[in-house]
């Protein structure tokens, strides 16, 4: 039987988690079962104890859906181990994937780290380890995942945030650089290492690198360039993909501010919430999003 093959990354909390459970909920109320029966999801986790957990606690709370296998709905959730910083594991997890089902037709680029949200100072450190997982780790996934992601009718959707719009930027030449219809990989790379080599150097606030994070604080500096990196290497593929009629969906999402250990208790949205626009980009059968590269808020494109 014949299956559409969803992987999400960094699922054992949060929003990913919360996409997972969406995912097998709405699969069977959009259009997909009508020709692929069948959803396998893969819930991945670089840590094996975290990411077997959760698959445990979303197969209970998905028990009374009727929506799971087990209980004759479309969905099967399999846990994956996944480390998207490190380009072995990347690749195990591949192989993986594609003896046992071939091609993948939805990847949603999830996992990030945000470290100032819990308290820690702001250090090239912090920039160094944040930029690893959010950007050149999801770039990193992307790049290796991208021969196996079906074409045409494949999606990737990467999740970004609020405060990775360019506005966050007080530079206008920064602005222009990372918005530039003409921006390569090379030069995007050359960006986001300039930021951190601008943090170490100490000369960040001269060359117009944000000074200050969510709500003026100082801190969030590093995700916030993280996110928006994230954006703009999302325009890029989405450029690259429509320029060698490569006919795979790309987009880019800005869940909210979501209640989890990142966003904090105070924040407006639930983790479900916050899982509503990348289910909808996965399942949707909307032709808004045959216009690569967008970005997304609430189930609509919106300006970065």
């Amino acid at each position: 039987m014949s299956s559409v093959i969803a992987i999400v990354t960094g699922a054992n909390k949060g929003i990913g988690r919360a996409i997972v459970r969406n995912l097998a909920v709405e699969y069977s109320k959009s259009i997909y079962p009508q020709t692929t029966p069948k959803l396998v999801i893969y819930l991945t986790s670089r840590d094996v104890s975290r990411g077997m957990a959760t698959l445990a606690e979303v197969t209970r709370e998905l028990e009374d859906k009727k929506v799971l296998e087990a209980e004759g709905g479309p969905a099967e959730i399999r846990f994956g181990e996944l480390d998207i910083t490190d380009s072995t594991s990347v690749n195990n997890f591949k192989k993986t994937v594609q003896n046992v089902c071939g091609e993948v037709d939805i990847l949603i680029n999830n996992a990030a780290l945000g470290t100032e949200f819990q308290g820690e100072p702001f250090s090239y450190e912090v920039v160094e380890k944040t930029l690893k997982t959010n950007y050149f780790g999801l770039k990193n996934m992307t790049e290796l995942f991208f021969p196996i992601i079906k074409n045409p009718g494949g999606r990737i959707i990467n999740l970004s945030s609020g405060l990775g719009r360019l506005a966050a930027l007080p530079s206008k030449s920064l602005r222009n650089q990372f918005s530039s219809q003409d921006l390569t990989q090379e030069q995007l790379d050359r960006l986001v290492n300039k930021f951190q080599n601008d943090v170490r150097a100490g000369v960040y606030a001269e060359e117009g690198w944000p000074t200050s994070g969510m709500n003026k604080a100082p801190w969030t500096i590093a995700y916030n360039v993280s996110k928006l990196a994230v954006v703009a290497y999302t325009k890029l593929l989405a450029r690259r993909l429509d320029k060698e009629g490569i006919m795979i969906n790309t987009h880019v999402v800005d869940p909210g501010w979501v209640r989890s250990d990142m966003g904090g208790e105070n924040a407006p949205l639930s983790v479900d919430q916050g899982a509503e626009t990348p289910v909808y980009l996965a399942l949707t059968q909307d032709k808004a999003i045959e216009i690569n590269g967008q970005f997304w808020n609430k189930k609509k494109p919106i300006a970065w």
